[in-house]
């Protein structure tokens, strides 16, 4: 979470935004430029699409979060959004659904999916969605990040971020209490937590919870049982189990290898989305859009120098 070197910001949970895929359908990468996601999707068979049940702003939104410092360098106040690497991303968020138009497939998600006409499952991954993805594909998944340059495009998203005031006149006060916070006792009192905890001690708590195969009392009294985590899709329910080895394996290295968090800066996002939504309904076309992004992300740099 550090910012040119700085800690400005704490948070006691985290998650992880990325993309499943069958292992096989993609080669095994684990990443991949804008350009080079572009060429493979445009090697696929036109009844083949990348995204489930998203549209196209939250598809390119989710892409953005983890590739938005690609093309801002916030010191010098510059940006690229007219590169063809930029144009790339917004190729491949208009491969999603349209907005505001949720097109299941004919035959359901599970379908599609397991054949291949559905390459990724995209959005927040939590330690159990190894499990049930898993199940969704029938077949061996990776994580694979979304588009980016140097080919990490897994982003941390913080449920919360916790600083101190600067000019405050009681920081020793303020810092006692977001101690509290990033201890383990407090991270661990929360029996469903909405991410995963941030403090290391906690973290191998929660992964205990994932993994456990029977019922235990942890250190705090409670009854801990094994995991089942049901979810419906297509009038099905998917129960994930207890988090096998292999795939607690995968989920702690997605969470050591992902060096990214989700965009600070909303201004840029909303100028991207507000431009792109013209060329998503044909009103505009690829490089006219991305000049204009470039414009008004510039212009919008020199006013924050």
């Amino acid at each position: 979470m550090e910012i040119y070197g700085k800690l400005y910001y704490i948070s006691t949970e985290f998650t992880v935004g990325s993309m499943f895929a069958n292992k096989e359908n993609v080669d095994g990468k684990t990443g991949w430029t804008p350009e080079e996601l572009k060429a493979f999707l445009n090697k696929q068979g036109k009844d083949v699409k990348p995204f489930c049940l998203t549209g196209k702003t939250e598809e390119l939104k989710n892409i953005m979060n983890a590739c938005i410092d690609d093309y801002i360098d916030w010191g010098k106040g510059e940006c690229s959004f007219n590169s063809d690497s930029f144009k790339a991303i917004l190729e491949i968020a208009d491969c999603a659904n349209d907005d505001n138009k949720q097109e299941e497939p004919d035959n359901g998600i599970f379908d599609d999916v397991r054949t291949g006409k559905i390459l990724f499952m995209d959005g927040t991954i939590q330690p159990e969605d190894y499990e049930i993805d898993k199940k969704i594909f029938k077949a061996d998944i990776i994580p694979v990040g979304y588009p980016c340059e140097d080919k990490n495009g897994s982003y941390f998203e913080v449920t919360n971020k916790l600083g101190i005031y600067s000019k405050s006149e009681v920081k020793e006060g303020a810092w006692e209490f977001l101690r509290i916070l990033m201890t383990k006792d407090y991270q661990c009192s929360d029996e469903n937590p909405i991410g995963t905890p941030t403090n290391k001690d906690a973290f191998e708590s929660y992964m205990k919870t994932k993994t456990a195969t029977e019922a235990y009392t942890d250190e705090y009294g409670r009854d801990i049982q094994p995991n089942e985590y049901p979810v419906y899709l297509d009038d099905c329910e998917i129960v994930a189990g207890p988090l096998s080895d292999e795939n607690e394996k995968m989920y702690r290295d997605l969470v050591n290898t992902t060096t990214k968090v989700k965009g600070n800066d909303d201004t840029v996002l909303q100028i991207v989305c507000e431009e792109a939504a013209a060329y998503f309904k044909g009103k505009k076309d690829l490089d006219e859009t991305a000049e204009i992004i470039q414009d008004r992300v510039t212009t919008y740099l020199n006013e924050i120098q």
